[in-house]
């Protein structure tokens, strides 16, 4: 008997279960935020719908043993709608928190600027030193190229007599050293 009425709890389950549904995607939108590549939002979308899944319930046919598959049944049965409530709300926090813009919610005052930052001509670091054109200079790069460093970045060169000679037994031209007495100091 006890067979019988499984056999029929297991048919009234699937009944009802047919009106649930699982998500299989958002039902709001998202667009990509400020400077955002299509590309990167892409990724976001598609890691985004992953979390959505994973937050919205585990999937009935995961469970191993028969009577906690039908109690699972049961309940995505009685909470038909809360599903897609579920997998919408992670989906839009996670593209939120990924810097996407969701339609309808103001975007937070830590927001990415509307215009792109201007591109830095080179990296702060440390100043260029004589060793370092006499490194450049070795490496076979040309003069045009090494005063073009010279010019775009800091530098903190050793200028005085004893040091233009040993530029000069190194291999360094005229224009290269003009170009280092022009870009004196920081």
């Amino acid at each position: 008997m006890n067979w019988k009425r499984r056999a029929l709890l297991f048919l009234a389950v699937m009944v009802l279960s047919a009106c649930a549904t699982i998500p299989k995607g958002p039902s709001v939108g998202a667009r990509p935020g400020p400077w955002k590549p299509l590309e990167i939002f892409q990724a976001d979308d598609a890691a985004c719908r992953r979390w959505g899944t994973q937050q919205s319930g585990t999937p009935c046919h995961s469970l191993l043993s028969f009577d906690d598959y039908l109690a699972c049944r049961q309940s995505e049965a009685q909470e038909s709608g809360t599903s897609q409530n579920r997998y919408d709300y992670a989906y839009q926090q996670c593209m939120y928190a990924k810097g996407n813009q969701i339609p309808g919610l103001s975007p937070s005052r830590q927001a990415a600027p509307l215009t792109p930052p201007p591109p830095q001509v080179q990296p702060a670091g440390k100043p260029l030193t004589n060793d370092d054109i006499i490194s450049l200079v070795r490496t076979g790069l040309s003069e045009a190229i090494i005063v073009s460093v010279i010019q775009k970045s800091p530098t903190q060169f050793d200028l005085d007599p004893e040091a233009l000679v040993k530029l000069k037994e190194a291999g360094i031209s005229n224009t290269v050293i003009e170009a280092m007495i022009g870009r004196r100091g920081p």
